[in-house]
């Protein structure tokens, strides 16, 4: 088989047979020479009934060693991040008064070999459990989201346009960059109005908001990262009206312990927010406010913050990304909040695959007094993907 071609995509096709452990615990193997299989080594019979047949080869040893991350990254550069997919994402969320349910439901379509589009449609029920805490939302929140990617050796390039209802009617525009400058520096800059602001429950139904994003990322050794991300957005009212502006910054870094399953990492980051406020709450809000609060852009706008978080993580990747096993997975972090005061963000699951090339996983989140939100946020999901045979 001579996959040469993939050499300028980045995509090495590595010799199974080649496999030795590091002392680090990684397994290392040597790249077949140009990426050309050799006719002896190949086999017709493919569990996937996937072609090319590297993809047998890979999912194979997979099988037999499923901690082994550089079969794992051949298998989803040549399987899954290029296979035709659809899913669906169903759960609850409780936060400051809030309750919301519902699902979404995903598919992705590689239209060529760099271009893939990809459909989102949801509809959510939300109710208020707690009247001190919010008033009257909307009974339903429906959206539908098209979103083309391109994709490139260096990069890419995503453009978004989306549609719903909450409170009123809205309209999403939005297009992102990205640039790998080399194996250590990547950068992303991107631009959008219509988004849907989660800094809070009331205005996560109520607002939308006009962003610009740039992000940096380096990786530093193969053990360390960083990552920096500045926004400066416009929040604004569904129906009409300003409710104000916001600078945001998320300075992170990860350190990890060891690459192969359990794959644990200690983390980092230094995160913060400026706003300011506008002066008078547009009408049509009135209804999400207490009876017993007196209505304020602030019910709806938090107070700037800034926040430092420390902890660690293990194999959280696995939330969405395919697993040929069974696999846990969960992350803790302790902050320390200049509003809310102490808080704490934990998250735990299991991810495993059902009927061969899929993916199913079950999350349980909770946060308090974490960024802009404080008091205790809940999430259960559960999420499930297939995917089909890749482009080729």
């Amino acid at each position: 088989g001579d996959f040469s071609a993939l050499l300028s995509q980045g995509i090495v096709i590595y010799d199974p047979n080649t496999a030795v452990r590091r002392a680090d615990g990684r397994i290392e193997r040597q790249p077949f020479p140009n990426n050309v299989i050799p006719g002896d080594r190949i086999s017709a019979a493919g569990e996937l009934g996937w072609s090319p047949l590297a993809l047998t080869l890979a999912y194979r040893e997979l099988q037999r060693e499923p901690d082994d991350q550089s079969l794992q990254r051949q298998f989803d550069a040549l399987a899954i991040s290029r296979a035709d997919s659809f899913g669906a994402v169903t759960g609850a969320t409780e936060m400051s008064g809030l309750l919301k349910e519902g699902a979404d439901l995903q598919a992705d379509h590689w239209l060529s070999r760099g271009d893939r589009l990809e459909i989102r449609i949801g509809a959510f029920h939300q109710r208020s459990i707690d009247s001190t805490q919010l008033g009257t939302p909307p009974s339903l929140s429906r959206s539908v989201q098209l979103r083309w990617r391109h994709a490139s050796h260096f990069g890419g390039l995503s453009l978004d346009l989306g549609a719903g209802r909450d409170l009123a009617t809205w309209l999403r525009a939005g297009l992102t960059w990205r640039r790998r400058w080399s194996g250590i520096l990547s950068t992303s800059l991107g631009a959008i109005t219509g988004a849907r602001p989660l800094d809070t429950a009331a205005l996560s139904i109520a607002a939308l908001e006009d962003r610009i994003t740039a992000g940096v990322s380096a990786q530093l050794t193969p053990r360390t990262g960083l990552q920096l991300q500045l926004q400066a957005g416009q929040l604004r009212a569904q129906g009409g009206g300003t409710l104000a502006t916001v600078q945001r910054f998320s300075l992170g870094a990860e350190y990890r312990l060891w690459f192969s399953p359990p794959g644990f990492a200690l983390d980092a980051s230094l995160s913060g927010a400026h706003y300011s406020h506008a002066a008078h709450l547009p009408t049509q809000l009135l209804p999400l406010v207490p009876a017993d609060q007196t209505p304020t852009v602030g019910f709806f706008v938090p107070r700037s913050f800034v926040q430092a978080c420390a902890g660690g993580h293990f194999d959280t990747s696995y939330k969405s990304a395919f697993t040929s096993q069974l696999r846990p997975y969960a992350s803790a972090d302790l902050c320390a909040n200049s509003v809310s005061g102490q808080g704490y963000d934990l998250s735990a699951g299991i991810a495993t695959p059902v009927l061969g090339a899929d993916h199913l996983s079950l999350s349980v989140d909770l946060e308090n007094n974490v960024g802009t939100r404080s008091g205790r946020t809940a999430d259960v999901m559960l999420r499930y993907r297939h995917y089909f045979t890749p482009t080729q």
